[in-house]
């Protein structure tokens, strides 16, 4: 896996990230202190969008440097919490490091999709060595139709998901912004939660491979039409 930071040698990455969460600290301090100061407090709440995009940039790399999060390929992440593995997809971070690395003749989309896709696949070979367990997560790159084709079964949100999307949706913005190289404001309706058993996702294993090689079939063709 190419990704621009955890290539980076291990104390490297110690240092830049502690250094991100000083900067951090401080730069929220100072506009609380400010926001105060001018009794101004309105403007916190128009901060707080900033301050989560801040915080998962800062988590990603802390994550992975203490083995909280694994990366099984740039676009697909896993944690282990409470016997279950939460799965994120497509997080701001990732694509700051990883897409200036993707394949020139493909989109930010469907490099996504690819990094998804050899994410999962090698999920499953980890899960082969695993006891059974639950895998749930949340996604708005894949539509509901698509992820029911996968064998998810869709959730809807518990009310305190939806308040961590309201307040990460100056995230969503960016990454989905990133993803189809245009502005672009998801809505909170077509952000889908699912969950599935390792079994069953071990079981589609196949299916994973088939599409990684159409994938691979077309982005090939596209190419040698670009050429």
């Amino acid at each position: 896996m190419t990704h621009r930071f955890f290539d980076l040698p291990r104390r490297t990455q110690w240092w830049v990230s502690t250094f991100g969460v000083i900067f951090g600290a401080v730069l929220i301090l100072s506009s609380i202190f400010i926001s105060m100061y001018a009794q101004q407090v309105w403007l916190l709440f128009l901060l707080i969008p900033l301050y989560f995009v801040f915080a998962q940039l800062l988590d990603i790399p802390f994550g992975h440097l203490r083995g909280t999060i694994i990366h099984y390929s740039p676009m697909l992440l896993a944690q282990r919490h409470q016997g279950k593995y939460h799965i994120h997809t497509t997080t701001l971070f990732d694509q700051l490091f990883c897409l200036p690395d993707k394949q020139p003749h493909l989109s930010n989309q469907t490099q996504t999709l690819i990094w998804i896709i050899d994410g999962f696949i090698a999920f499953i070979q980890a899960l082969k060595k695993e006891k059974p367990c639950l895998i749930v997560g949340s996604t708005y790159f894949l539509s509901e139709r698509r992820a029911q084709k996968l064998g998810f079964t869709i959730t809807s949100a518990d009310p305190l998901t939806r308040i961590i999307l309201v307040l990460n949706y100056l995230n969503l913005i960016l990454t989905m912004s990133i993803t189809k190289e245009r502005l672009s404001f998801p809505s909170l309706n077509k952000v889908i939660g699912f969950e599935i058993s390792s079994v069953d996702l071990i079981a589609r294993e196949a299916f994973f491979v088939d599409w990684q090689r159409k994938l691979a079939e077309r982005t090939k063709t596209r190419k040698e039409v670009e050429e």
